[in-house]
């Protein structure tokens, strides 16, 4: 599963300049890259972490709205694990500035005016399936998050994201979709 964990940063030792409100100028791409590399180094050792992307930049020294995104184990408890992801996030750039001046630090962040502003877990791709289920049948399956990763589950599934209520008889598939028999 993936989670986008959205955050802000303050950059002390960087000047604003309005070229860097437009993504596609030549001094959007150059902080961009410096950016993730730093934030590949400062959050490398996080787990599950895939990268950053910048979603906005503006004045105040420069102030970075980015996402931080994530991949995060199906058979957990996803919300939990990011919550506590994020507090690695924010350790990993409060350590960062407690060994950082504008003379060693390629970007250094003020830690007040660093936050987390959102963060959500993106549900498992139904598409996970369709190389395991016969295409007659694979609107009536969908993923669920188990230990070992995720399973593919029919509507008769108790589990399922629109279980099949079946009172008398037991659940079955067919290409006409979920039946009591």
């Amino acid at each position: 599963m993936s989670a986008t964990v959205t955050m802000s940063a303050q950059v002390l030792n960087r000047a604003f300049s309005p070229a860097l409100e437009n993504p596609k100028s030549p001094e959007f791409t150059q902080f961009q890259l410096e950016f993730q590399e730093k934030m590949k180094k400062l959050y490398g050792n996080v787990e599950g972490y895939e990268g950053v992307e910048i979603l906005s930049l503006r004045e105040g020294s420069v102030v970075v709205t980015y996402d931080v995104l994530l991949r995060v184990a199906a058979g957990t408890d996803a919300p939990t694990v990011v919550e506590d992801l994020v507090e690695d996030l924010l350790a990993a750039t409060v350590a960062n500035c407690s060994q950082c001046s504008a003379v060693t630090c390629d970007i250094c962040f003020n830690t007040s005016h660093t936050s987390v502003t959102n963060y959500t877990v993106q549900p498992l791709d139904a598409a996970l399936c369709q190389p395991l289920i016969p295409p007659s049948l694979i609107g009536y399956y969908s993923a669920i998050p188990a230990p070992s990763g995720a399973l593919c589950v029919s509507r008769c599934h108790p589990l399922s994201d629109r279980p099949f209520p079946c009172v008398h008889g037991a659940c079955a598939v067919s290409g006409d979709g979920p039946r009591c028999q």
